[in-house]
């Protein structure tokens, strides 16, 4: 039976709840971000919904986090959201790799940054707006 949700919708719904306010190479990104962590299986089971839902990995779908409410009630008309499906089509359908195969990133508004971030086999390998991207070898 076919999920009552896709899960290319999910993604889409990430990118918004993560990105919506950056740049289109910056959507593009963190939908690469969600491509790589499915496809290695990093803290996931392979699959776009639990790479998506696991807890703690995105922050958009975090209990505490009111947006995931708003989440429900996107409009498909909002630049943000047509931006972040063209973004899922480019990350996925084009193969892009403008996030250099990064595997994590956070806001670099946060004060501090996350305790992962500091650990000897975490990479830092650019930014783009407000998100630095890295990449944790395992």
């Amino acid at each position: 039976m076919p999920p009552l949700i896709e899960p290319w919708k999910l993604v889409v719904v990430t990118i918004v709840q993560e990105a919506a306010l950056e740049s289109l190479k910056g959507k593009i990104m963190v939908a690469e971000v969600i491509r790589d962590r499915a496809e290695s299986k990093y803290n996931s089971d392979g699959t776009l919904i639990d790479t998506i839902l696991r807890p703690k990995q995105f922050s958009g779908w975090n209990t505490e986090e009111r947006a995931r409410i708003r989440s429900l009630n996107l409009d498909i008309t909002e630049q943000a959201v047509i931006d972040s499906i063209k973004a899922y089509e480019i990350a996925f359908k084009d193969r892009t790799n403008y996030a250099m195969g990064a595997n994590l990133y956070h806001a670099d508004y946060m004060n501090p940054y996350p305790q992962w971030a500091y650990a000897t086999n975490v990479t830092r390998l650019t930014q783009e707006g407000h998100h630095i991207f890295y990449r944790e070898d395992r």
